[in-house]
């Protein structure tokens, strides 16, 4: 690994066009209790990401 690099990287969710504003909503709402999760953000923090 070179010094001096610095990497970004971004995780993202998609829904097809039309998917109900309910879906979405839940889809958000799960996804973000599992992050708030300990053993998970104790993982993201373990590779080195920020929860």
């Amino acid at each position: 690994m070179s010094r001096g690099l610095e990497v970004d990287l971004g995780y993202g969710l998609l829904a097809p066009r039309g998917t109900p504003k309910a879906v979405v909503e839940r889809l958000s709402r799960e996804v973000n209790a599992i992050v708030q999760q300990a053993e998970v953000k104790d993982r993201t923090v373990a590779l080195s990401s920020i929860p």
